[in-house]
């Protein structure tokens, strides 16, 4: 009886692949096996799929096992779906989770509610649990963990759903001892429009959860972003709106006690309207543009990228770029002045109007020495030098 009937049975994987499982999931690889028991009457149809999968592949990511139970229930025509299990040795770049707990409830491709419970091998964990509230609003009522000894806690939310995009409202987020609010909408990796204020991030912090180490360190004491990305005749386009203080930091082995840059980036291009650092070697503000890509898709320059950048600089303490210098002999004295780099990226202009003051190189010395300095086609020029 075709209205009438349950079937049962088992499936073998070996090195199975699917794209359109792939695309959809991430599921590049399976392997293992999988039990199935099928009801099928004249109102109700039901599938109980218990699966077992070892040495998969998802996002292109190495799992140990993959093990849980699909129920899904056709009722009046609702599609009632739960799936729950675990995934044993998922291994990222960054982290090795030991295990990761899942549990789904949707109906009609609607979830009504998730949970997500992860720890690696490190002592990392996440924790994260939601529910529908509507059939356009979410709740998010759990968000926390540790990620490299850094503890996070995300106070409960909600997100609406509208026009196909997703948006929330400020949310409130602790790092450590650092304090984030979000807000915005996301549609996809390639439509969203965030806002984010952030207070006291110790950036090596951040650094670590992410695994990477950057050349700029130090305290971000108050920082603003709004980012926006979208597609315009099927060209990606960012905008960056961002102001940033950070204190008691470094670039590479230069530190200084603040740093302050107010910027914007619009397709490729870094307005830059303010950027004062402050250190004990001096004090040099500016402001420009140039060209750069932060897209991944992208390189960071081009060729043909240009660049308008003027600096003024007071009191800099040369000894400490003795390293730095093309010559042989240490240099000293407080420097000041002003300089501009105009031209290509790859190839720039830079000139300079300076005077220092007590100079002295390996045995000349004097009160005040000025000139000009300029360099060009890898060439660096010294003019109109003057020493007192």
């Amino acid at each position: 009886n075709l209205n009438d009937f349950n079937l049962k049975g088992n499936i073998d994987l070996d090195h199975y692949k699917n794209n359109i499982i792939a695309n959809k999931y991430g599921v590049s690889l399976l392997n293992g096996n999988a039990n199935f028991n099928y009801s099928h009457s004249l109102d109700d149809r039901s599938l109980k799929l218990k699966y077992n999968l070892t040495k998969g592949i998802i996002y292109e990511k190495k799992l140990s096992s993959f093990n849980g139970l699909l129920n899904i229930n056709l009722i009046d025509e609702k599609i009632e779906i739960e799936n729950f299990g675990y995934i044993k040795g998922f291994n990222t770049t960054i982290y090795n989770w030991d295990s990761i707990y899942y549990h789904i409830n949707s109906i009609n491709e609607d979830i009504l509610n998730f949970e997500f419970y992860s720890k690696s091998d490190m002592g990392d964990s996440i924790v994260f649990k939601g529910e529908s509230i509507s059939k356009y609003q979410y709740h998010i009522s759990k968000f926390n963990g540790l990620l490299k000894q850094n503890d996070f806690t995300i106070s409960p939310f909600n997100v609406e759903k509208e026009n196909n995009y997703y948006s929330f409202k400020p949310v409130n987020c602790k790092f450590k001892n650092s304090h984030i609010s979000l807000s915005g909408k996301v549609k996809n990796r390639s439509y969203y429009d965030i806002n984010a204020t952030i207070q006291n991030l110790n950036l090596i912090d951040l650094y670590s959860v992410f695994g990477k180490h950057y050349r700029l360190k130090g305290l971000v004491r108050d920082a603003s972003f709004n980012i926006e990305n979208y597609n315009n005749n099927n060209k990606p386009i960012s905008t960056l709106f961002s102001y940033l203080s950070i204190i008691n930091g470094s670039i590479d082995d230069i530190e200084f006690t603040e740093l302050s840059l107010k910027s914007t980036y619009r397709d490729r291009r870094f307005l830059i309207s303010d950027l004062s650092l402050t250190s004990e070697l001096g004090k040099i503000k500016g402001d420009g543009w140039l060209n750069i890509s932060f897209a991944s898709s992208d390189s960071l320059f081009n060729s043909n990228d240009q660049v308008n950048i003027n600096l003024l600089y007071d009191n800099i303490n040369i000894k400490n770029f003795n390293r730095y210098l093309p010559w042989g002999h240490n240099s000293y004295g407080l420097l000041s002045g002003d300089i501009k780099i105009n031209g290509t990226i790859r190839s720039p202009k830079i000139s300079s109007k300076f005077k220092i003051q007590d100079p002295i190189l390996d045995k000349i010395k004097g009160d005040l020495l000025t000139g000009n300095l300029v360099y060009n086609n890898q060439k660096l020029h010294f003019r109109n030098l003057l020493l007192k």
